[in-house]
């Protein structure tokens, strides 16, 4: 009798690990969010919502602080995209509750390429002028117009980028160089430097692989025109990353 119990016992507990050494593994329950992907301009703000009004106490931690600020806000996570680059935001909550977010930050450096897609109706090259002396803003506009433009046969503009939110740039046309310098690249604000002036460009995203690039050069042709009453001079352009449809 003894020795059928202690046989029993055993196979009992042989059973027994092996019941547990195959138990499936339990999946912590998951943080579910308006999106687990997030693709975005630096310079730009976006927030994700989370969608368990029941879970609370959650812990953000981003992998990357460098290229976006990430907070908690109620239910939202709120992103500042930086700079080029990417990272992943972790969320924990009490009960082993878990949740990820990629966020991904869009920029022009990198060895991207741009070219101009400006030379149709969808993104139309737009140059404003506004002086009392309607004839010389007339000129002024046309005159503009060639210098962007350039020639048909020369081929569409191009600019490269190198770096993530500065570095050089080369901007040609076809397959010519037409000057370099260094760049800077924050909160939408681009700054070429080709030489002894320095340019500054606004940009406004048209979607993920378009911008638009503006430029207010309304104080420098006040300062060489100081009678012409000019009141505004202003160039939008539209560059498109290389291999987009324009």
């Amino acid at each position: 009798m003894n020795r059928l119990h202690y046989c029993l016992v055993s196979l009992f507990a042989v059973v027994t690990l092996f019941a547990c050494s195959n138990d499936p593994e339990v999946t912590p329950p998951t943080i579910p969010l308006g999106s687990t992907d997030v693709k975005i301009w630096a310079g730009k703000d976006t927030s994700i919502s989370i969608n368990d009004t029941a879970v609370s106490a959650i812990t953000l931690n981003s992998s990357n602080t460098d290229v976006a600020t990430i907070k908690l806000e109620g239910r939202k996570i709120q992103i500042h995209a930086v700079k080029e680059g990417v990272t992943t935001v972790l969320l924990n909550a009490p009960g082993n509750r878990q949740g990820a977010l990629t966020v991904r930050i869009i920029g022009i450096g990198g060895g991207t390429g741009w070219r101009r897609v400006d030379r149709n109706d969808k993104f139309p090259l737009v140059i404003s002028v506004q002086a009392a002396d309607a004839a010389f803003a007339e000129k002024l506009k046309t005159q503009l117009a060639d210098e962007i433009l350039g020639k048909v046969t020369d081929g569409p503009a191009a600019l490269i980028f190198t770096g993530t939110d500065s570095g050089t740039f080369v901007e040609g046309r076809g397959s010519k160089m037409i000057r370099e310098g260094n760049y800077t690249f924050r909160n939408l604000t681009l700054t070429l430097n080709p030489g002894a002036t320095q340019e500054l460009y606004t940009l406004v995203p048209q979607n993920l692989t378009t911008f638009k690039m503006v430029r207010d050069r309304t104080e420098e042709f006040k300062a060489a025109n100081p009678d012409k009453g000019i009141e505004l001079v202003k160039v939008e352009t539209y560059w498109g990353k290389i291999n987009t449809p324009g």
